[in-house]
């Protein structure tokens, strides 16, 4: 996970994607219990329709 989530990062700071959010069982850790899940769902704008 922790590759993918720099590899966003990087996407974002060279300009490729605006904006990305964390969703699905990773993103709901952040407001809930714990679970274990093995998935990372990413949510991004792209600048194709700058």
């Amino acid at each position: 996970m922790k590759l993918a989530l720099q590899v966003i990062n990087d996407l974002e700071r060279a300009g490729l994607l605006r904006r990305h959010a964390i969703g699905g069982a990773m993103g709901a850790t952040f407001y809930l219990e714990p679970v274990s899940t093995f998935d990372l769902d990413i949510f991004v704008s792209s600048t194709a329709n700058r």
